[in-house]
């Protein structure tokens, strides 16, 4: 990601010159504003590649690569060999030397530093040289100008495109939502599974979402009960989820003996779940997975609920929850999403699997035409045709469709420009099972590089998480990809415009509250991440530990531990930190750590103190 490490030296050079201007001599100033200048001619460069995707050449790709890992060194150099060894050596005076001299040997400083940069400054000139004497270092890239290219005038804000792109906006899906609704009203007072069948990216999760969320249909069933698995499932998570699901407890309830300590029990791990799980509780260990399903099954019994169990990939998960629904012959329903038809033959073998259809071109080219320009406004009649053959590109999958309207409603609306991109369309894979991804990658390649290391940062977090929209936003503060809240809130709701960030949650005032991404779209950031060297995700799967600066860990880290490189900026650990907390002030020593991010803090609290030093 050359553009973010670009940005990041950027700022630590700055931090440099600010935080300790009595040791920048004239002569090391005039080095900073060269390296400075070259800097910004790389962003210039890299911005203008990044308007030209699709007249790459390995030789950009080659040139990317050689500023970002210059400028990667270059920062790792200043970072901890100049300015922790400023900190370092001023710690030292305070603590040792206060009586004697108080501060470090400022001229003997002066040196040094400007010794240290010198062969950076030579190098990056040297990178600076080679892009400008390529043919890509000029405003013409390929024979394409600037000044001319209509590609590049502004389309829509995102602010604007939000209104235009209403959430509800369901189109080839009203024949689907009537099926599914007549069959969660049917008169079959049996227990129902209604599996939704289809691949990935064809919009189960929305038609679920749309029944589930009929009023009609909640007013009938006295429990709602929303719980996404995923690939890699919690049974813990899951389960308390479904308990804050049902939160709502009567007074009769209340009365019956029988049931008031596992209330008391039930209400304390709510409290617990609603304050983020960020602390360990008694209460929690002593609660097993068996005690969980056994309040739940109490809870809904002789209770008419309807469950959706989201994004099921496997038949051992429903093998471990089905105990916990009560079959009372009153009318309740589980509606199970899946790519898999053997979980739905497994779930119920004698159930009708409601499967999913691509959209034809007539329902294709009419929600790629309203997410781009709304419902009540008409596409200009000489983007008609262009569109549709866009649309067609799609091949009647939703997630593609609304990807490509997300990034058309972002350029001018000129026949030049829809042409420009329907040619990149042209070279997409058209097979059934990588269309998706192929569109997918294109519209990554065509976001603007300031939202690019935005975008990838996604990927830390664990499949179908529900991530917090603040905490995000401080992350990407923290990371150096921005400088406050307010161009945080920009890049978020610009991602979110293109569709390649789903807000989950809102609050009152409609602010998003929490957001994720669809699993599609998280294969994608994983698989640019790693080309790019930008993060690597620890899975069960990951047979080995490449080089990068950012680790996210969503399993085990005990044997990837000991293999990090000392440069290393990010780490998260969402599982497996428990059995490092005896190795802990290891960390210490990743002296150009940025962000640590533990989901369970608890472990680290005897050790706090020494990552403020």
């Amino acid at each position: 990601m050359a553009n973010a490490a670009v940005i990041s030296l950027v700022r630590t050079l700055e931090q440099l010159v600010q935080r300790k201007p009595h040791l920048i001599s004239d002569e090391t100033r005039r080095m900073v504003d060269s390296v400075l200048d070259s800097l910004e001619y790389f962003q210039d460069f890299l911005e203008s590649t990044s308007k030209r995707r699709q007249n790459y050449s390995r030789k950009v790709e080659e040139l990317e690569r050689e500023i970002r890992m210059e400028v990667e060194k270059a920062e790792d150099v200043i970072e901890l060999k100049i300015m922790y060894g400023i900190m370092k050596k001023e710690g030292l005076s305070k603590t040792f030397l206060r009586t004697l001299v108080g501060k470090i040997d400022a001229p003997r400083e002066r040196k040094a530093i400007r010794k240290t940069l010198l062969p950076f400054v030579k190098k990056i000139d040297a990178v600076k040289s080679n892009v400008m004497g390529s043919s890509f270092g000029t405003n013409q890239v390929q024979g394409y100008d600037d000044s001319t290219n209509e590609d590049l005038l502004p389309g829509p804000s995102s602010r604007n495109v939000a209104k235009l792109n209403p959430e509800n906006i369901v189109v080839g899906l009203e024949d689907d939502l009537v099926r599914i609704i007549r069959r969660l009203k049917g008169p079959t007072l049996t227990r129902e599974i209604i599996p939704i069948l289809g691949m990935g990216g064809i919009g189960k999760t929305t038609l679920a979402r749309k029944a589930f969320d009929d009023f009609e249909t909640r007013h009938r069933f006295d429990i709602h009960i929303w719980v996404t698995v995923s690939q890699e499932y919690w049974i813990r998570g899951m389960l308390l989820e479904i308990l804050r699901c049902t939160s709502d407890v009567t007074t009769d309830e209340k009365s019956n003996d029988g049931l008031r300590d596992t209330i008391s029990i039930e209400y304390r791990i709510k409290s617990m779940l609603l304050d983020n799980l960020r602390h360990t509780s008694d209460e929690t260990k002593k609660v097993s997975n068996d005690q969980l399903m056994d309040m739940i099954y109490k809870k809904l019994k002789r209770r008419r609920y309807l469950v959706v169990m989201d994004d099921i990939w496997s038949s051992e998960v429903w093998d471990l929850m089905t105990r916990i629904f009560p079959d009372d012959n009153n009318g309740s329903r589980i509606i199970l999403t899946s790519r898999q038809e053997e979980v739905a033959n497994h779930a119920d073998p004698d159930s009708n699997p409601h499967e999913m259809n691509l959209l034809n071109s007539d329902n294709s080219w009419k929600l790629l035409r309203e997410k781009v320009f709304g419902v009540e406004q008409a596409c200009p009649p000489e983007l008609q045709y262009i569109g549709v053959e866009i649309a067609q590109r799609c091949q009647g999958l939703p997630l593609a469709l609304l990807v490509v309207a997300g990034y058309l409603s972002k350029i001018s609306r000129t026949r030049v420009s829809w042409e420009h991109f329907a040619i990149s369309a042209s070279n997409v894979v058209t097979n059934e099972s990588d269309i998706c991804l192929g569109m997918l990658a294109m519209s990554y390649n065509y976001l603007p590089d300031h939202l690019k290391p935005c975008f990838l940062y996604m990927g830390v977090f664990p499949e179908d998480s529900n991530v917090n929209v603040v905490r995000l936003i401080n992350l990407w503060i923290s990371e150096g990809f921005l400088s406050d809240e307010l161009e945080g809130r920009d890049y978020f709701e610009d991602l979110v415009s293109r569709n390649l960030v789903m807000v989950r949650n809102r609050s009152f005032c409609g602010e998003a509250k929490t957001c994720g991404v669809h699993d599609l779209i998280g294969d994608l950031i994983l698989k640019e991440a790693e080309k790019e060297k930008f993060l690597q995700v620890t899975k069960p799967s990951a047979k080995k530990l490449r080089q990068t600066r950012r680790y996210s860990f969503h399993s085990s880290a005990l044997a990837a531990f000991w293999k990090l490189p000392s440069i290393i900026r990010t780490l998260h650990f969402f599982e497996g930190f428990k059995e490092l907390s005896n190795q802990v002030p290891l960390l210490v020593s990743f002296k150009l750590l940025r962000v640590l991010a533990i989901l369970k803090v608890y472990y680290l609290q005897p050790y706090l103190w020494k990552f403020g030093k």
